[in-house]
């Protein structure tokens, strides 16, 4: 480690890193689905969301619910967590400089 690097704000950061990654995961469990929704809809444009649904809930093309509402999940965290894991440690850090500078 780097001289004046402390352990505290290693584990400060790591803990953010985790943190935010975990709840991008859980997030993720929300998002693509409703991303799949969107997408198929907007592709056969003469079906609503609700529709569109249905047709993946009764499993239609015979892919399976799972594959049917998760596909592209895996690609999507892997483009969301490096994004995370500077995003919230940075936030963090600049929240905990900015306090002890103005307050």
């Amino acid at each position: 480690l780097k001289p004046g690097f402390k352990l505290r704000q290693l584990i400060d950061t790591t803990t953010h890193m985790l943190s935010s990654s975990i709840g991008e995961i859980c997030a993720c469990l929300v998002r693509v689905p409703a991303e799949v929704v969107k997408q198929r809809t907007q592709v056969h444009s003469t079906n609503s969301s609700w529709q569109t649904l249905q047709s993946i809930l009764r499993n239609d093309n015979k892919e399976g619910l799972r594959k049917n509402l998760y596909r592209g999940w895996s690609t999507t965290i892997m483009r969301e967590i490096p994004f995370t894991c500077i995003q919230f440690p940075l936030y963090e850090y600049l929240k905990k400089t900015w306090a002890k500078r103005y307050y």
